[in-house]
């Protein structure tokens, strides 16, 4: 590669581009719109050499463009970049003359150097051919791929295509079928031609017949498209190398091929690698070429020797090569080879690798080798359990097998799982073995051991039983403290295999023997991990001092673990008081715990006030032991305390107590009437504290009738006592009531208590549906305090109309129309009162009427208000009077009813019967059948003589139902 030594350019004259695809492209773009503005301002860019062109190439200009150039753009790199990164690059004619010098970046491609140029000379880059020496400078390398490291500059060689060559290969790159337009000469240029073929393989169509027929444009045609052969020139198939690309890519096409090529093996080889079918035109010559037929052997298998020509079908029939392909594609082939192959390791490593079963062909001799059988199990384990049952195999050959794979060993035979050695040796690889091992295996404590050091979750697989080895115990709960829950009792008591699993995890102590968790050692560690372990500690342990004083050193957390007892105790207390990390805190815990522990503390911390107060929230008895050394009562927080647990106890503090807001308010929620206790002066002036007056609210909303005056300006207070009686707001003053009566919050906390306390609000809030919705539910009838459009408006309000009917169903009757079709409505206002039914226009009455439901209150069951009336069942609808069930319990009030049921059940024998036996006469509304009936009949002349003149006339003259009749 020739290269020139590097030399200086002006900044004029180097073209400079940032190294990052982003800079490129924005440098290349400024390059573009450089060389468009110096085609307008027709200005000529020179490089500080004589760039003056040869005639010729002034020539191809003048062709082509108008001349002119931008000035050249210089894009500066980024500081990191080194200069190692770039190539001067110096542009020169065939003719050797200097055209311009390039600095190029090494991640550029030709095609980017080509840009540059046109920015430089205005040539643009489909004119351009790069040469470095006789090669071209293909466009999609780049240029650290041409250019070796070393190199720092080079000369290239410019080649200026013809203005017409580069217009026709513009637009062929753009549409390849362009190429039809183009004049013959153009449609015979090898390098338009190759870019229109490129673009579309079409194109060819448009090709001289020379390129037609050129083995590269052909190559690139069917690269696309095999129907490219369509346009290709007859001649291209008496060249080979084409024919042979040919066939590889369509296989079909070697029916084209002359017979010289349907001979060759290359090219029958070709078209067999697409498909063996191509075999079918080859000429029986090609058979002997053995690498035709293995190939095809691949595809076509066994039939491939069934296409063979007669001669070549004992050749394959002991090819090995021929016979190992057909296996790979159909193992059963292999009972169609040579015998001779059948003793052959390598066909029978090929057959056993595709299925074991071809163990039943191969000959007995290649069984005894042991890769051919680890192949075949290899391929299916399940076979080795067969192959024990038809071949001899010894222990050892399948120790080895297994230690070779352990997978085999799920597939033994069981008295071949239960060799131990065996057994051992798939255990040692993977621990899920264990699963497939005999009973005995399972429960070998050793081989349970092994798979368990590997995984721990291999005990699972285990019997039982072995969980009552300590060994296997030990392994289990050092991975798993939990497992500690199979162990046998006396397993669960052990100290050492209790301490592996309160180390592995604490929760394991909720299997531990009660031993256990009494065991200080043990539980401290379990401790360590979450003080949830002393839940599971033994009240032995929690009464130990030794143990409970090195827990609290660890975590002060654990003082409600221990037992109050130890609290008492003189020994513990000292050692409390002498441990540093311990002392004035822990008693102070202590005693809020059990204040019996003041008892026995020295006097120095027995007249502690934190400690009292410790001790009292325990107690208030605790004041009686230090009150001899401290003035209890006189201290604020331990009154405090004790009026906690007793009200009564602030009379016993000092009178002071009583301005103290935090102990009164303790007194209060107790009870507030204590204030009654309290001086004057202190009295009046608690009763103006807003906590103690809402404590004594909590109790009695009346007691903020004692407060002072100011309390009435505290809105949330009288809210609360409003809550619980609206009635106090009667006390309140004038102008703070008239406030409140107007509030929402109040208004809707006094509806809520009765209706009546509308009348006290504004008249806003009547508009409030909110408010309204809880004054209709305590007495609907305070709606009719308002009118007009509000009335109209809250009797449209289904949760108003709601709670209006049930406590008068009639109300429904000043509801919203709408309501009358609003079945739940409806439903709730006749079970108030079913008169409601007889009150409602006619085609409501005929809807309800209708309804089994309605009716039956009305009839039957009656509602809150009115009793029922079976009178009114004329007023029942065809569905009711259709209903058997309804028509046999009417009959049964009155039989006279019968009347009113339907054609159907009048002619039912069993409502008859029922309406006669409670009034005879009733017989007459039966159907005519039934009146012919003499069951009916004799029912109804029984209840009643004169029944005999309303049934049929052939039982009038019955003798018997006349002496019924009592006629004589």
């Amino acid at each position: 590669m020739p290269a020139g030594p590097k030399t200086k350019t002006s900044s004029s004259s180097a073209k400079t581009v940032a190294p990052s695809d982003g800079s490129k492209k924005s440098a290349s773009g400024a390059s573009a719109k450089g060389a468009k503005a110096g085609k307008k301002t027709g200005k000529k860019v020179t490089s500080g050499k004589d760039t003056d062109p040869s005639a010729s190439d002034v020539q191809n200009e003048s062709e082509s463009l108008t001349q002119a150039a931008a000035p050249a753009a210089v894009v500066e790199p980024p500081a990191p970049l080194l200069t190692e990164h770039s190539i001067e690059l110096r542009i020169h004619t065939k003719q050797k003359r200097h055209l311009c010098t390039i600095k190029a970046y090494r991640g550029w491609k030709p095609k980017d150097v080509k840009e540059g140029i046109w920015t430089e000379t205005a040539i643009t880059p489909i004119q351009q051919q790069l040469f470095v020496g006789e090669v071209e400078m293909p466009d999609q390398k780049l240029l650290n791929d041409i250019f070796p490291p070393a190199v720092e500059g080079c000369v290239v060689t410019l080649h200026r295509r013809a203005f017409e060559q580069s217009q026709w290969l513009e637009k062929v790159m753009e549409f390849g079928q362009q190429l039809r337009l183009a004049p013959p000469h153009i449609q015979d240029d090898n390098e338009v031609v190759m870019a229109a073929v490129k673009r579309s393989w079409k194109a060819l169509r448009f090709a001289s017949e020379r390129l037609r027929a050129d083995g590269e444009v052909l190559v690139e045609a069917l690269a696309q498209d095999v129907r490219a052969t369509e346009y290709m020139h007859a001649s291209a198939w008496s060249k080979r190398e084409f024919v042979i690309h040919a066939v590889a890519k369509d296989w079909k096409l070697i029916k084209l091929a002359c017979d010289d090529f349907l001979r060759d093996p290359e090219v029958v080889l070709a078209a067999v690698r697409g498909n063996w079918q191509a075999l079918e035109w080859a000429l029986p010559e090609v058979w002997e070429y053995l690498e035709v037929p293995r190939t095809a052997a691949l595809q076509g298998g066994w039939e491939v020797h069934e296409a063979a020509p007669d001669h070549m079908q004992p050749v394959l029939k002991a090819d090995k090569d021929f016979i190992i392909n057909c296996i790979r594609l159909d193992w059963r082939c292999l009972s169609q080879a040579h015998e001779d192959l059948l003793e052959d390791r390598d066909v029978a490593l090929a057959a056993v690798k595709e299925d074991w079963r071809t163990l039943k062909i191969l000959n007995q001799d290649v069984l005894n080798d042991f890769e051919i059988l680890e192949e075949a199990i290899a391929h299916d384990f399940c076979c080795i359990s067969l192959a024990i049952e038809q071949f001899p195999v010894d222990q050892p050959v399948l120790l080895k097998i297994v230690k070779k794979n352990w997978e085999a060993f799920a597939h033994l035979p069981d008295d071949m799982k239960s060799d131990k050695e065996i057994a051992w040796a798939a255990v040692s690889q993977h621990w899920t073995a264990l699963e497939f091992a005999s009973n005995a295996g399972r429960s070998d404590p050793e081989l349970v051991i092994m798979a368990a050091r590997q995984d721990w979750r291999a005990v699972y697989l285990a019997l039982p039983v072995v969980f009552e080895h300590k060994g296997v115990l030990s392994v289990a709960v050092e991975a798993n403290g939990l497992l500690l829950e199979y162990g046998s009792d006396e397993l669960k008591a052990d100290l050492d295999i209790a301490m592996l699993a309160a180390k592995q995890t604490w929760e394991s102590m909720r299997f531990a023997a009660e031993n256990v968790r009494s065991d200080p050692d043990i539980m401290y560690e379990a401790l360590t991990q979450d003080l949830a372990a002393m839940d599971l500690a033994t009240p032995k342990l929690c009464s130990n001092p030794e143990a409970m004083l090195r827990y609290l050193q660890y975590s002060h957390d654990v003082l409600p673990y221990i037992n109050t007892d130890l609290f008492v105790d003189d020994q513990f207390i000292t050692n409390v008081i002498n441990t540093k990390s311990l002392g004035k805190a822990t008693i102070i815990a202590m005693c809020n715990r059990n204040w019996r522990c003041l008892e026995h503390l020295p006097d120095e911390l027995k007249a502690d006030p934190k400690v009292i107060v410790a001790a009292a929230a325990h107690d208030w008895h605790a004041i009686e032991v230090a009150e001899h050394l401290y003035e209890c009562w006189a201290d604020v927080d331990i009154v405090r305390e004790a009026v906690k647990q007793d009200y009564t106890n602030i009379e016993k503090g000092i009178s002071a107590m009583w301005d103290e807001v935090t102990v009164v308010l303790e007194a209060v929620k107790q009870n507030y009437k204590i204030l009654e206790e309290a001086g004057e002066y202190s009295r009046k002036r608690m009763w103006e504290n807003k906590d103690i007056v809402a404590a004594a609210i909590e109790q009695d909303p009346r007691a903020i009738l004692k407060a002072g005056k100011n309390i009435w300006d505290n809105r949330d207070l009288v809210l609360r006592a409003c809550t619980a009686d609206w009635t106090i707001m009667d006390m309140c003053p004038k102008d703070i009531a008239k406030e409140y009566w107007a509030d929402r919050d109040f208004g809707l906390a006094a509806a809520r208590q009765s209706a009546q306390a509308m009348h006290k609000m504004h008249e806003l809030l009547w508009e409030d549906f909110d408010i309204m919705r809880l004054a209709a539910a305590n007495d609907y009838k305070i709606l009719f305090k308002t009118s007009g459009m509000l009335a109209r408006n809250l009797w449209a309000d289904r949760d108003i109309v709601l709670s209006a009917v049930k406590q008068d169903g009639l109300a429904l009757k000043q509801a919203d129309a709408g309501f009358l079709d609003d079945l739940e409505i409806a439903r709730i206002a006749i079970k108030q009162d079913w008169l409601l039914m007889d009150r409602v226009s006619k085609y409501h009455q005929k809807l309800w009427w209708n309804m089994e439901e309605f009716a039956m209150i009305a009839l039957f069951h009656g509602s809150e208000k009115s009793p029922p009336d079976i009178s009114f069942f004329s007023m029942a609808g065809d569905v009711v009077k259709n209903n058997k069930d309804v028509i046999m319990k009417a009959v049964a009030y009155d039989g006279q009813l019968l009347r009113y049921a339907s054609p159907a059940l009048r002619g039912d024998f069993e409502v008859v019967e029922a309406a006669v036996e409670k009034d005879g006469l009733a017989v007459e509304y039966a159907s005519d059948e039934l009146k012919n009936n003499y069951e009916i009949a004799r029912a109804a002349v029984k209840q009643n003589g004169a029944a005999l003149d309303l049934i049929s006339e052939e039982l009038q003259r019955d003798e018997r139902l006349v002496e019924y009749a009592g006629i004589t």
